[in-house]
């Protein structure tokens, strides 16, 4: 199960603003300063002088004095002494007696960190360091503690193809447990272990998880809705550097037991998939009808291998607690206020799924959107291209949106910026927004306002392209792409 759980929550690279150097020592300079001598008096304090954090992101007081002026600083949690042409100083405005604020990123593990700043000024001459410390703690990012529910899809160019199905419990007080089920390329396991987490708000509105599972450390970054009923992660890194990825969390009730009769409802659903037995890539988005007594009718549209199709099924649903199971062999955990749902399918060696389902409301507009929103991604382009994307998006109250977003295909990372206008109607719709020819279930707000899906597999000009995305308003966020 340990296997299993790091792809719950698996390793993400946090690039953090700890500076870098090499060489020299804590004296070393170049030049001939006026003077004769480096800045003196060299000294940093840590977030006004507290003792501890629970975030990672914090706030250095800097000071140094030189006679013919300081001109920059460097600031790291390496004690080894910068060289005065090393990547990582910050410039300063020229002067005999320096005072500023700086934002420094902590490394993310919990314990006592050590911050050490030098200080140059316009021949070179690099000072003493000065340093101060700082344990960071856990903390319990708000909404993170109680059950949740989650799926995953993942192509890795090594390990082939896995989705999972599981549900998470966060402690309050560290520790954790989960069960799951899987289909690992082909062969179909389930499980359960316990863990142990720190967790670390961030600068951008993400927040830093790290797990300990028998000894094992591994850190994570995710994204919390505004309601905080759903998170999504970074797909292009998370899984390691080559593969890519969906996954999405829902908060769950712990006490509620829904029924038949409770899922009942108009559902928008979204959803990736490989079915190895037709070699068929497809990426499908329908309208759902839960009858309350068991039925579901579907009525979509899918991309299958560039053909892009309606096509009407009835499945049979079977609700036991927060879990619904289909009849199809996919199953799907429920939130614990009914709206949402994450979806894959782990009782199929053959197919590959991961997906969505969110009920359909009222009383939506083009106003309903604006804001900044956290969006992950996952598709494919001719079943030989894979990509998954991280970022915002951005809107503003007529619709006008940007999306800033990290690209990772096939181990190539890149930026990815677009625009687009979108109109939402009533029912929380804007699927015809996205092309010509995607129908207007193809893209949705839902969940209050805090989620949105939507579906770019739909374009007759770029029929072998397939990619869907899952975004939580987060009013927090910034620049989540990195770029």
């Amino acid at each position: 199960m340990k296997k299993v759980f790091y792809r719950c929550i698996p390793l993400l690279l946090i690039i953090a603003v700890t500076g870098c150097g090499g060489g020299g020592s804590e004296s070393s300079g170049g030049g001939g300063s006026n003077d004769g001598s480096a800045p003196t008096n060299a000294a940093v304090t840590i977030n006004n002088g507290d003792g501890s954090t629970s975030s990672t992101y914090v706030t250095l007081t800097l000071s140094a004095t030189d006679d013919e002026g300081v001109t920059g600083y460097y600031a790291s949690e390496s004690p080894i002494a910068p060289e005065p042409s090393a990547f990582g100083w910050a410039a300063v405005t020229r002067t005999p007696s320096y005072a500023g604020i700086a934002a420094f990123t902590l490394s993310s593990t919990p314990g006592v960190k050590t911050v050490y700043t030098w200080f140059k000024d316009g021949d070179g001459m690099v000072s003493a360091s000065g340093s101060d410390t700082i344990t960071l703690t856990s903390s319990q990012v708000p909404g993170l503690a109680g059950t949740w529910g989650y799926q995953i899809i993942r192509h890795d160019p090594v390990n082939g193809w896995y989705v999972e199905l599981s549900e998470a419990v966060f402690n309050g007080d560290g520790t954790g447990s989960i069960t799951g089920y899987w289909n690992n390329n082909g062969t179909l396991g389930s499980g359960a272990n316990d863990f142990t987490y720190a967790a670390f708000e961030n600068a951008d509105g993400s927040f830093t998880m790290a797990t300990n599972i028998a000894g094992d450390v591994n850190a994570a970054r995710w994204v919390l809705s505004d309601d905080g009923n759903m998170i999504v992660t970074d797909g292009t890194e998370m899984f390691g550097s080559t593969a890519q990825g969906l996954m999405s969390l829902v908060k769950l009730d712990g006490t509620t037991v829904f029924t038949n009769a409770d899922f009942a409802g108009l559902y928008y659903t979204i959803g990736y998939g490989y079915k190895t037995t037709e070699a068929s890539y497809r990426a499908t988005s329908t309208l759902t009808t839960a009858d309350g007594a068991g039925s579901l009718d579907v009525h979509g549209t899918r991309n299958n291998n560039g053909v892009i199709g309606d096509g009407p099924a009835m499945v049979t649903y079977d609700v036991l607690g927060a879990k619904v199971n289909l009849s199809s062999g996919t199953a799907l955990y429920i939130s614990g206020n009914g709206n949402i749902a994450a979806v894959a399918d782990t009782f199929n060696d053959y197919d590959y799924e991961g997906g969505f389902f969110m009920k359909q409301e009222s009383g939506y507009s083009t106003f309903s959107i604006e804001g900044t929103w956290a969006i992950a991604g996952f598709g494919d382009d001719n079943g030989t291209s894979y990509v998954a994307e991280f970022g915002t998006m951005t809107c503003a109250a007529a619709g006008a949106c940007t999306l800033s977003l990290k690209n990772q295909a096939d181990g190539v990372v890149s930026s990815a910026s677009s625009s687009m206008n979108i109109a939402v109607a009533a029912d929380g719709s804007f699927g015809a927004s996205l092309s010509q020819d995607a129908p207007p279930y193809a893209g949705a707000i839902g969940n209050g306002g805090n989620t949105l899906m939507f579906n770019v597999s739909f374009d007759s000009a770029s029929p072998n392209h397939r990619e869907i995305f899952l975004g939580v308003k987060c009013s927090t966020c910034s620049d989540l792409s990195g770029f």
